[in-house]
């Protein structure tokens, strides 16, 4: 199940090319950034006998279509999920219970982590300057894209042009900003700065 545009087709790529011919798709199923719900495209997921459902959506969303699998259907099919879905948000729309065993990728910390210094240090920022009590992904998610940019600003240097911000962007090299699970680094060819990532489940 994916959004209709370059996320969802980003992340059914990625499928295709992490499991290939291990893998059978028994249905694709679309949606808009703003349809309501997701009922229908799990209904006929269910009908097509899917053993596990793939979503990249927003929280929203997918909350949508877990709980009509859960609750409606009583269709207990695993979910793996983007991080932009495996969130707080999910929890608060979907609740704990529907979401217990789903699956996603994390490659920052996470905000549970309090006992970590750096996650300490991120919860004193976020007190001083939004008001925010607790952190989480989306906060944690914030402080990593706003080291990232300070890193590329500093390779760019102080004669900043659009040509310099791509090159320093693209000469990132195992940079590990303080919410980072693994290095990062660009290239010319590879704008994507996440090299590694940790499969992680809902438990509890």
């Amino acid at each position: 199940m994916r959004q209709n545009d370059d996320f969802g087709a980003d992340g059914i790529t990625g499928i295709r090319r992490g499991v290939g011919d291990n893998l059978e798709i028994v249905g694709e199923e679309l949606h808009e950034v703003l349809d309501a719900d997701l009922n229908a495209q799990i209904d006929r997921l269910n009908a097509a006998g899917a053993d596990v459902i793939a979503i990249w959506a927003t929280p929203r969303q997918f909350s949508t279509a877990i709980k009509h699998a859960r609750l409606d259907l009583n269709w207990d099919v695993p979910f793996v999920l983007s991080l932009v879905s495996a969130n707080e948000f999910s929890v608060s729309l979907a609740g704990p219970e529907v979401l217990e065993g789903t699956v996603s990728v994390s490659y920052i910390r996470h905000g549970h982590e309090i006992d970590n210094p750096d996650v300490a240090k991120h919860v004193e920022i976020i007190r001083q300057y939004t008001n925010t009590e607790e952190a989480t992904t989306l906060t944690i998610y914030g402080q990593y894209i706003g080291e990232l940019m300070e890193e590329v600003l500093r390779l760019a240097g102080r004669d900043l042009t659009r040509k310099s911000l791509v090159e320093a962007a693209e000469s990132v090299s195992n940079f590990k900003c303080s919410m980072c699970l693994f290095p990062i680094s660009m290239s010319a060819m590879d704008h994507d700065p996440i090299q590694g990532a940790y499969l992680v489940r809902a438990q509890g």
